[in-house]
């Protein structure tokens, strides 16, 4: 038996003898309704992310064309970020994500709106050089499905190395809460809040 079928074998008898969690959503490639906090996976071909059981993860793994998004988060509490810096990337709001994204060749910087998301097409690659080179933690991002989280709402800034779901949960609390023209009030408790419980369950990283 293969490593990868050892491996089904074993979840699939740990999912027989486990009580049954609280539903949530399905899984989007057999259906079976699935655990409040379940796992997600990229879909590379159109970088949509597809919500995901344990077996389909295995499965569609092994096929090649879809990415497990994996857990980690970070609170990167010494990262070297100053100001000045920070102005070199020329993003226009406050919040944004960077990801080293497999099909571009490169970092990409995305920042979110009422719709859902838009690329910086302002991003000098001299800038994210710059602070890679005072942070190398950051080049141990996997590609496409981590991001660097920047958070400049907060005083002082924070800054995260997060799962490509946790973005896609911020973009959704952005869009549930927008009002009017420039977001309103509420979309702005609505990140701060977000980020709170981001920080409450990620990993301090101090190095």
């Amino acid at each position: 038996m293969t490593t990868v079928a050892t491996e089904l074998v074993s979840r699939l008898k740990k999912l027989i003898r486990s009580p049954a969690p609280p539903m949530d959503e399905p899984c989007g490639f057999c259906g079976q309704r699935l655990q409040t906090d379940h796992r997600h996976m990229l879909d590379t071909t159109d970088w949509k992310m597809v919500c995901v059981c344990e077996v389909c993860a295995i499965i569609h793994v092994v096929q090649g064309r879809y990415r497990l998004v994996p857990q980690r988060q970070l609170f990167m509490e010494a990262l070297r970020f100053p100001d000045g810096r920070w102005q070199e990337f020329a993003v226009p709001v406050s919040v944004a994500f960077f990801v080293n994204d497999s099909r571009r060749g490169g970092i990409v910087a995305y920042y979110p709106v009422a719709a859902g998301w838009m690329e910086s097409t302002m991003l000098r690659m001299e800038a994210w050089n710059g602070l890679l080179a005072d942070n190398p933690l950051l080049a141990g991002m996997s590609p496409d499905i981590e991001a660097f989280l920047v958070d400049r709402l907060t005083d002082p800034a924070q800054h995260f190395i997060v799962p490509m779901d946790t973005c896609f949960q911020l973009i959704g609390t952005i869009r549930k809460n927008w009002k009017g023209i420039c977001g309103g009030s509420e979309v702005t408790d609505a990140i701060r809040g977000f980020f709170v419980r981001l920080k409450a369950n990620a990993t301090v990283c101090r190095s």
